[in-house]
């Protein structure tokens, strides 16, 4: 059976030291089935590049993530959900580029702890459509303790909307 491929939309450049973790392909395979499959969107971004200063310590820094965002936002969250997504309402998985030493590890990491986690946050997130507000889930790498680190967010207008 084939796999339905998540388009991608954007796919910025990268030095030749910088290398993203995953494709579309690895990424369309793990989440196979979820309900959002014909929402969603795959992009590959380089969100700051002044994290890649020659001898600093890097922070935890975000690899991937995947949201839902909906335009009918507040002008604080404007920001948040830019630096997630689009504005425009509808799902979106990033990829952000990892330095080209630790491109295998991230890569391990993503396919056997995020993305299934990514997979069962998204089926148990599939009665968002149309709702105010956003939320998403992000995994971040840290270099330092060679790990993956996750966190979840969401709008004031996500935590207070009401069932009808």
């Amino acid at each position: 059976m084939a796999v339905t491929m998540i388009p991608t939309g954007y796919r910025a450049k990268i030095s030749s030291t910088l290398s993203y973790p995953l494709g579309a392909k690895a990424i369309s395979e793990a989440l196979e089935g979820v309900p959002q499959t014909g929402s969603l969107t795959v992009e590959f971004r380089l969100w700051d590049r002044g994290r890649w200063r020659f001898g600093s310590t890097p922070p935890p820094y975000r690899v991937l993530s995947v949201g839902y965002c909906h335009t009918r936002l507040n002008v604080v969250y404007r920001t948040i959900c830019v630096e997630s997504g689009p504005l425009d309402a509808g799902w979106i998985i990033i990829v952000e580029p990892v330095p080209r030493s630790f491109r295998y590890a991230v890569r391990s990491m993503l396919l056997t702890e995020a993305l299934p986690r990514m997979k069962r946050w998204l089926i148990a997130s599939q009665d968002t459509e149309g709702r105010s507000g956003g939320h998403n889930l992000v995994f971040r790498f840290d270099e330092l303790a060679n790990e993956l680190k996750v966190e979840e967010n969401s709008t004031v207008e996500w935590n207070t909307t009401r069932a009808d």
